[in-house]
């Protein structure tokens, strides 16, 4: 078994994106387990807990992505999770669009 970690500096997500993240990468074949969180203190002390955590330098405001499992299998979970991070605003954007439609948008649009 293999630990990986990467830090992403001054990269926010919101909670909810990073516990599906977590949850999509943990469930790969071969990963024992994963977790992507904000480098908070106690999100590090609670990677150090469980063995995820070996002196990874990162502060509040950087993003950390933590997996144990096959060396080869890691190394996928972590382009994955970067993958999934750098395309989240596309998805976003497609909800805008698709809001932007609706006749909700058009008639509050309307009103102003």
């Amino acid at each position: 078994m293999s630990i990986r970690t990467k830090v992403f500096q001054n990269m926010y997500q919101d909670s909810v994106f990073l516990m599906q993240l977590s949850a999509h990468i943990s469930r790969l074949d071969g990963i024992e387990q994963g977790s992507v969180v904000m480098g908070t203190c106690p999100n590090l002390a609670q990677l150090r807990d469980v063995g995820l955590n070996y002196g990874c330098k990162a502060g509040p405001n950087d993003l950390v992505i933590a997996v144990r499992g096959e060396i080869a299998v890691c190394d996928v979970a972590l382009g994955i999770a970067e993958e999934r991070m750098s395309s989240k605003p596309e998805v976003v954007q497609v909800v805008a669009i698709l809001f932007s439609n609706t006749s909700f948008y058009r008639r509050t649009k309307a009103e102003r």
